[in-house]
């Protein structure tokens, strides 16, 4: 019986979310044994042609030349899984859009190469049939994931907020105990609250949790009079927080 077969596309990132699975070390051979891994850039050089059973999907679209590869690697794509910040929801170099051209060339050396208005995610393109974020992405969710694709399950990704990881591991709140901007109420859980556990405010790099109450958690930065840079937010998180959706993500009214 023939083996699934699986590829990786890469995008415009930093390829952390392929090093992640390269760094899967033992639990990869299992993967490996299991599929006929057909092209994956960094990991073999031999690359072969679709269709494929399974296409991870790494990095934002910036370009035409981007966008015509993903939109090939949908049509011979069995399952198509966005994996990342930046492949789920833009990513870093959507910032462009809040920053402005200034603050954007001083943080790209070549910033005309990316076409303005272009930045997209991978599902602002093409349909999508899973997508795992982080920043990178958390490789047990993400080999999890693809087990349950390659096995005919639906995985179980969390999706309500990181507040709930943080409550479960008794965690203090970064913003009502420490005033800090912290994003664990409106973005997705699924690293058990890795970077409040380490004294860091959550910073949106899952993406947002289910009916986020982005109003509510701008309302409750306001109460705490923190004014945070768009910057150390991430985009789509300022957006929701301008937005007026007045939906909440863990039910009520407050963040």
């Amino acid at each position: 019986m023939a083996r699934p077969r699986l590829a990786v596309l890469k995008l415009a990132s930093c390829s952390g979310c392929q090093l992640e699975l390269l760094n899967a070390e033992a639990t990869l051979l299992d993967l490996v044994s299991a599929v006929d891994l057909a092209s994956f850039p960094m990991a073999r050089s031999r690359l072969e042609e679709g269709p494929f059973d399974v296409v991870l999907v790494e990095g934002a679209v910036v370009s035409h030349r981007e966008e015509a590869a993903l939109e090939q690697a949908r049509r011979v794509a069995g399952l198509l899984v966005a994996v990342g910040a930046c492949a789920t929801w833009g990513g870093l170099v959507t910032w462009r859009r809040l920053a402005g051209e200034t603050a954007f060339a001083a943080a790209y050396p070549h910033p005309e190469l990316v076409p303005a208005g272009a930045i997209r995610a991978v599902g602002d393109a093409v349909p999508v049939d899973l997508a795992v974020g982080g920043c990178p992405a958390d490789r047990r969710e993400l080999l999890e994931a693809v087990g349950c694709l390659l096995v005919g399950r639906a995985p179980e990704l969390r999706s309500g907020p990181i507040c709930v990881e943080c409550r479960s591991r008794e965690v203090a709140c970064r913003l009502v105990s420490y005033g800090e901007p912290c994003l664990g109420p409106i973005t997705r859980a699924g690293c058990d609250a890795l970077c409040p556990s380490l004294g860091r405010p959550c910073n949106g790099c899952r993406g947002p949790a289910d009916d986020p109450n982005g109003p509510g958690l701008a309302e409750a930065f306001r109460r705490a009079r923190i004014d945070a840079e768009p910057d150390s937010l991430g985009p789509w998180a300022v957006e929701l927080m301008k937005s007026q959706s007045r939906r909440s993500c863990v039910g009520g009214d407050g963040p």
